[in-house]
């Protein structure tokens, strides 16, 4: 099921089209390559070939990453650049700022003032990143078809994450999450 912002008809036409260009190329191309059978499964539903759609895998490497001591506890997320466009204009920062869960993050750090929360906007060097990270937290609306590389990361380095992937996350989820654990570490001693 793909997700759309509340109350904005304009999405409900940009995936109409965006079908219907699939289907278009769907006539020219011999092979589609997707990332997962959840994709190759929109895919079909949107209108094309089911076998002319080949799944790959997304290979991630693993960080070789050094972790380092530090007081309190940190909380990593993600939000996008919003690079300006055409104009001066800042292309879909709405949109992206719904599917990206900025409200839910905005939410989350006035309600936990106890923890430090790192943002990072794809720039960042990841692996001094999650050097100091107790915890990521991604909780997009996306209607993506893999776990982001992000949360392929830290499954690999063994950080907690907090990642919905019915894609309907909310804040007191995520709080919850954090919460966890804040406390999971406390009954560990665990200090970095």
């Amino acid at each position: 099921m793909i997700t759309y912002p509340p109350g904005e008809l304009k999405w409900y036409v940009r995936i109409f089209f965006r079908r219907c260009l699939h289907k278009y190329f769907d006539m020219f191309f011999k092979e589609h390559f997707v990332l997962s059978a959840m994709m190759k499964r929109r895919l079909v539903d949107a209108g094309m070939d089911g076998k002319k759609i080949r799944i790959v895998g997304l290979e991630i490497r693993p960080l070789d990453i050094e972790r380092i001591r530090h007081r309190g506890f940190n909380v990593v997320y993600y939000t996008p650049t919003s690079k300006p466009g055409v104009f001066g204009r800042t292309k879909n920062k709405k949109y992206k700022d719904w599917v990206y869960g900025v409200d839910i993050i905005k939410k989350v750090t006035s309600a936990m003032q106890e923890v430090n929360f790192i943002k990072v906007d794809g720039s960042a060097d990841m692996s001094k990143v999650y050097a100091i990270a107790d915890m990521v937290i991604r909780p997009n609306r996306s209607d993506g078809s893999n776990p982001p590389r992000m949360i392929l990361e830290c499954s690999s380095l063994g950080i907690p994450y907090y990642w919905d992937s019915k894609f309907k996350p909310s804040a007191g989820e995520t709080i919850k999450a954090i919460k966890r654990e804040i406390h999971e570490k406390k009954r560990n001693k665990h200090v970095l």
